[in-house]
């Protein structure tokens, strides 16, 4: 208890770690909420195929390949916080993208923007924490992060397929996606996120 509250003085002490924190707990639903509704999704707008459903899940794996191959060719990232969250305004163009998408492949394309947006955020994140917080509370800001990332999605998940009954699939996602790219503008907003090298 005692190691997590020394992790969580030290999150509230870092303006970009607190903020990113804050936005992703409320990304982390946007973006992944949706996915509770990609079978539905899938049947809605592309036909009701297990094989479509298999692509689209290929599709942003490797998004994410193509992101860990591009970030692992950098030598020194600059702008780490503009990268992250621009990287998160890409993913939320591809949920949009895959909401909305009339074809399987416009729906191929929007979650392998995702997967680029996630893979990038993701390597660029972890690298950030890893140089920038003291080895000593590593852990303790990795579980504060986890904690944070994590603790609403529950609810997300819940709300997602209320909500997808209600609206509909594709809105859904085009509502998930458009919050998304919301919250990663505002993040772009706060100098300790523009400024975070």
């Amino acid at each position: 208890r005692g190691e997590l509250a020394e992790g969580l003085r030290y999150v509230a002490g870092v303006p970009w770690l607190r903020a990113t924190i804050a936005i992703f707990a409320l990304v982390v639903v946007a973006t992944g909420a949706p996915l509770a509704a990609l079978p539905l999704l899938v049947r809605q707008r592309l036909g009701d195929s297990v094989v479509q459903l298999g692509w689209i899940y290929a599709a942003s794996a490797a998004g994410a390949v193509v992101a860990a191959l591009a970030v692992a060719r950098i030598r020194r990232l600059r702008r780490r916080g503009i990268v992250a969250y621009v990287a998160t305004l890409i993913s939320g163009v591809g949920v949009v993208a895959l909401g909305l998408a009339p074809t399987l492949p416009l729906a191929l394309l929007g979650a392998f923007a995702d997967g680029v947006g996630i893979g990038v955020f993701s390597l660029v994140w972890t690298q950030t924490l890893q140089d920038l917080v003291p080895d000593r509370l590593l852990g303790r800001v990795n579980s504060v992060d986890m904690l944070g990332s994590y603790c609403l999605l529950p609810l997300g998940f819940g709300l997602a397929g209320i909500l997808a009954d209600r609206i509909g699939a594709s809105s859904l996602f085009a509502l998930g996606g458009g919050a998304a790219m919301l919250l990663a503008a505002a993040g772009l907003l706060l100098p300790a996120v523009r400024n975070l090298d």
